[in-house]
């Protein structure tokens, strides 16, 4: 999951030697087969709306790795590299590519598994439109 590159800077490391590169792979595929497995199992059905918080998510972190760069001049990714700009049209595209997975695992979500609510399936968006006065 981690690049080479991010393999052999994080692989050589002094103090954590091999220990860091697999903290790095399990720091993040640990939460993401946690968030998977549990969408699959429960009967609770992904929002579509809720896309907006991975954009959110997208610009505060991305904030908070420009603001580190301004301060230090350190750049933290080999990908996001804000002296020469890329790292802004890197962000949108990893935003774009989220958004879209997220979107499509909700269709999937919702084809999968019906919200039982007396003998009728429902999907988020038509019980939005039922509520609706």
């Amino acid at each position: 999951m981690l690049r080479s590159e991010q393999q052999e800077i994080h692989g050589k490391h002094e103090e954590f030697g091999w220990g860091r590169s697999l903290h790095l792979e399990l720091v993040h595929s640990v939460p993401g087969c946690a968030c998977f497995l549990n969408a699959i199992c429960t009967n609770c059905i992904l929002k579509k709306d809720n896309w907006k918080f991975i954009t959110y998510m997208t610009l505060l972190y991305g904030t908070f790795c420009w603001a580190y760069f301004l301060l230090t001049g350190v750049q933290q990714y080999s990908f996001l590299d804000f002296s020469n700009g890329d790292a802004f049209k890197n962000l949108f595209w990893i935003n774009l590519a989220s958004v879209i997975v997220y979107i499509l695992f909700c269709s999937i979500d919702e084809r999968i598994k019906p919200i039982n609510e007396g003998g009728y399936i429902y999907t988020y968006n038509q019980l939005d439109k039922r509520n609706q006065v």
